[in-house]
């Protein structure tokens, strides 16, 4: 499950991600317009 986050004048997209060994790691995706953050947060979640 990913969520947006306004900073200052951008917005980030945050998700959580398991690596190889299983152990879960949050990443984060900044954006200009919160068009941009809504597109890549479908794109994360309907992977």
């Amino acid at each position: 499950m990913a969520y947006i986050r306004k900073r200052k004048k951008s917005y980030s997209v945050v998700y959580r991600v398991n690596d190889a060994d299983g152990t879960e790691h949050q990443k984060s995706e900044g954006y200009t317009t919160l068009k941009e953050a809504e597109k890549r947060k479908k794109e994360i979640e309907y992977k």
